[in-house]
């Protein structure tokens, strides 16, 4: 039996008892004091005690509506706690829902990063092959410029050494004239001092034909 039913039946009880008191309390007073005294003082007794009763009841009735706000307290507490597990776990499902969407659009924004990433260094890749490229063809014209020059200088120190073996051939060939203009200029002065010598021989004879010595 729920606490509204015992209510109710302890109100009707109290509603009998308090019409039978009503109805001695009357009689008591119709009636003489002095010969009814027992009557009376019953009444009066009945009437403290209903007094008490309905104190009682009272203090009952206050104690069970205290019970009852209480467990109403208790039960809104228990609704409360029990939408805010249900939020709680909504929450949960949703924040579930969420992470795989996350995860995956982490795991896009990954892929994505990876992917700029690798393209970045195909790009760094590509630039420093470009760079080397460049790098090999400026050392190669420098080296096939360096190696003209070369062959530059060296058909110039050809040239000068052909330019030296023609002075030498030149001053040799000046020379060996010069040297032989110099016999042939010997010769000469040498047939000339004989043609002298022969001509001092030649006039001493005749002189000494003309004039001989005489002998001492």
């Amino acid at each position: 039996m729920s606490s509204n039913q015992n209510q109710q039946a302890g109100q009707q009880l109290n509603n009998q008892q308090q019409r039978q008191q009503q109805q001695q309390g009357k009689n008591c007073q119709n009636a003489n004091c002095q010969q009814n005294e027992e009557c009376c003082q019953g009444g009066i007794n009945q009437q403290r005690q209903q007094d008490r009763q309905d104190l009682s009841r009272q203090q009952n009735q206050q104690n069970n509506q205290g019970l009852n706000a209480q467990r109403q307290q208790q039960q809104n507490q228990q609704g409360g706690q029990q939408l805010n597990n249900q939020q709680q776990q909504n929450q949960e499902r949703q924040q579930d829902r969420q992470d795989p969407n996350r995860q995956q659009n982490n795991q896009g924004l990954n892929a994505q990063r990876q992917q700029n990433q690798e393209a970045g260094q195909q790009l760094n890749n590509q630039q420093q092959q470009d760079r080397q490229d460049l790098n090999r063809q400026q050392n190669n014209q420098g080296l096939n410029a360096q190696q003209r020059q070369q062959q530059a200088g060296q058909q110039i120190n050809n040239q000068q050494q052909q330019d030296r073996q023609g002075n030498d051939a030149q001053q040799n060939l000046n020379a060996q004239r010069q040297q032989q203009q110099g016999q042939q200029n010997n010769c000469a002065q040498q047939f000339k001092q004989a043609g002298q010598i022969g001509n001092a021989q030649q006039q001493q004879q005749q002189n000494q034909q003309q004039h001989p010595r005489l002998i001492h």
